[in-house]
């Protein structure tokens, strides 16, 4: 098995890893007329096929002793003792799979800007403390400062963009700097789709007077198949009256709507929303510590690596087996609409995400589980650096706004350098916290150092 030699090369191996998870939402800027629940398919497919592609590479024999290769490790370590702790790391993956379904759930309750920063908090909040809890660290003064500066740079980021939309200027790539905020990027497309043909997994019903009706006599009348000339035959060369149109005899499901169900629980939409996106976020927050106590159980890394991929399928395939039932044929169509070339993005952008977290779980067999997860979350500083930096976002805008932008970067930079700091502090003694090394010191060999 292939892992960085040292926390110096742990660092930069998750450094390396911020390039992809933060770089992908350019790449989704490319389908972003694609509805998140078509997106999606590609999107965790990408992430757990093409992770356990690259875990096949990562596992390469790179010593005598050494697994030889993804399926030995897997075998040799699903034993009766370690049961317990496989199926932490599998529901890890099925806590981050859940957890953005959950957020696309409530960013139409609460909003986009209200919803995002709730979020990225709680998820930052309850990794990082669940691991220190876990784990210890020996200067826990670095740790939460750079936690804390951190959550600072999420809030000025949606400030930021809320003040964006306000002004009417462009949403572009410094807008959408994660996975859950593209959930709904639909709405800032420059050719949004009717409402109605989007499906959501929550929906609030508009009161009738507020939903145009058009004249009688304008639209064409519709009529089901069964009542069309060449009813049973084929329909190639027949002419159809005109100001008809065929209409499936099978009924169109609505979607869901769970309005009167969320009515039980106090508080209107927004703080439904809210508390949604609360629960989501620290759901999301928790995959980490689910991984480290696997780890702590004697769980080799790329093992809990393997786990954590499938764990991503079950949910995403109900997620979207629900959307499915909820809208057959407006999910079917958008479906059908999406181009190979299409896919293949959103399957890339699954990819570069997957290959971030790898790098996470290559990092912490030398670094504390809270700041690599901490770095980990600092996505957002690629995706503003590549907006500004390669795409010149900010050329044009007025000064407080590049000011603004700047100071969100500083902040990124100021964590990161705190949290590595904290890093090569925490060169201290495993066995005092049950954590043993996990890579013999043959392995340690080689330019990885």
């Amino acid at each position: 098995m292939i892992y960085p030699g040292s926390v110096s090369s742990g660092l930069a191996t998750l450094l390396v890893g911020l390039g992809g998870s933060g770089s992908w939402p350019a790449v989704r800027q490319m389908v972003s007329h694609v509805d998140y629940e078509i997106f999606n398919i590609g999107f965790v497919l990408g992430m757990s096929c093409g992770g356990l592609a690259l875990l096949s590479l990562l596992c390469a024999p790179s010593y005598p002793d050494d697994f030889k290769g993804l399926a030995d490790a897997v075998s040799a370590q699903f034993s009766p003792d370690l049961r317990e702790a496989l199926f932490l790391s599998f529901t890890a993956g099925m806590a981050v799979s859940t957890s953005n379904f959950l957020l696309n759930a409530a960013i139409p309750l609460s909003g986009l800007t209200r919803s995002l920063p709730v979020f990225n908090g709680m998820a930052i909040i309850t990794g990082v403390t669940i691991n220190y809890i876990l784990e210890g660290n020996p200067d826990p003064t670095t740790l939460f400062l750079g936690v804390a500066l951190i959550i600072t740079a999420v809030v000025l980021t949606f400030l930021s963009r809320q003040a964006s939309s306000a002004a009417g200027s462009p949403l572009r790539v410094l807008s959408y700097v994660n996975l859950q905020e593209l959930a709904a990027s639909g709405e800032t497309s420059k050719e949004s789709k009717p409402a109605t043909e989007r499906t959501f997994l929550i929906t609030a019903s508009a009161p009738a007077e507020a939903i145009p009706l058009p004249p009688r006599g304008s639209l064409p009348a519709l009529a089901p198949r069964s009542a069309l000339p060449g009813a049973g035959e084929s329909n190639h060369g027949s002419e159809l009256e005109e100001g008809v149109l065929p209409l499936n005899d099978v009924e169109r499901p609505k979607p869901m709507d769970v309005t009167r169900l969320m009515a039980c629980f106090r508080g209107g939409p927004v703080v439904h929303g809210l508390c949604l996106a609360a629960f989501a976020g620290c759901l999301d927050g928790c995959w980490s510590s689910l991984t480290l106590s696997a780890k702590i159980d004697g769980v080799e890394n790329y093992v809990s690596a393997f786990y954590f991929c499938i764990g991503l399928l079950p949910p995403w395939a109900i997620c979207e087996l629900l959307l499915w039932l909820c809208n057959r044929w407006s999910f079917e169509s958008r479906l059908m609409a999406l181009r190979p070339h299409e896919f293949f993005l959103t399957f890339l952008c699954g990819l570069l995400n997957i290959f971030g977290i790898l790098t996470y779980f290559a990092a912490t067999v030398h670094l504390s589980s809270a700041v690599a997860f901490a770095i980990f979350l600092s996505t957002p500083f690629v995706s503003i650096f590549i907006g500004v930096g390669c795409l010149r976002e900010l050329d044009g805008e007025p000064f407080k706004k590049q000011a603004l932008v700047g100071t969100i970067l500083l902040l990124y930079v100021v964590a990161v350098l705190l949290l590595s700091v904290n890093a090569f502090q925490g060169l201290y003694d495993q066995r005092a916290i049950g954590v043993s090394h996990q890579v013999p010191p043959k392995a340690m060999g080689g330019a990885w150092q």
